[in-house]
């Protein structure tokens, strides 16, 4: 009797792993959705399916772009500038193509 207990024991110890590796791998399933995944935004409501995450909203105080003070790359506006450089094609515009100048 003890021994039948014992299998009976292990065939349900091998069967409860069983069904925890199931219920693991159906969870990873139920658990993806087009933001974590590569699905497409259409299966999202299928049932049994989670919708993903909201984005947090509002509002941090900030406006938008570069902020006052922050280094940056920029120049000012001024008023009067230093130098004014044109920038003009050279050479000779033909059928809306601008051929390069003889060469020297």
């Amino acid at each position: 009797m003890i021994a039948e207990q014992g299998r009976a024991i292990e065939e349900l110890a091998k069967a409860n792993a069983g069904l925890v590796e199931r219920i693991r791998a159906l969870e990873r399933v139920l658990g993806r959705n087009s933001a974590n995944s590569s699905m497409p935004p259409s299966s999202d409501d299928l049932p049994g399916r989670r919708k993903p995450a909201g984005r947090a909203a509002g509002n941090s105080g900030r406006k938008r772009g570069t902020q006052k003070g922050a280094p940056g790359s920029s120049l000012p506006w001024v008023a009067v500038p230093d130098k004014q450089v044109a920038h003009r094609p050279v050479g000779t515009v033909h059928a809306g193509r601008i051929s390069a100048p003889p060469q020297m």
